[in-house]
């Protein structure tokens, strides 16, 4: 079975735009302690064996889609762990 590749792109503190690549096959993404303020986790969607992220230590706000309006955070994260973890 061939393996893809995506992008994960974001910005840090200083306003630089970072760029990751990892391949579709990943299972843990570690983008701890990065300076990160925005990210796009949307490539994520091509990663079927993504179970981990971690965003430990960074400055990241909770956004949400318009079309969605206002969510509970504990209720996103919850649904986010639910996801990962297959249940």
């Amino acid at each position: 079975m061939a393996t893809g590749r995506v992008k994960i792109r974001y910005y840090t503190t200083s306003g630089r735009q970072e760029t990751i690549k990892l391949e579709t096959r990943t299972k843990y993404l570690d983008l701890s302690n990065r300076k990160i303020v925005s990210i796009d986790l949307s490539p994520l969607q091509y990663c079927s064996g993504i179970r981990r992220i971690d965003l430990n230590g960074n400055s990241l706000g909770m956004q949400t889609q318009p079309e969605t309006g206002t969510k509970d955070i504990e209720d996103e994260r919850t649904k986010m762990e639910t996801h990962l973890s297959g249940a």
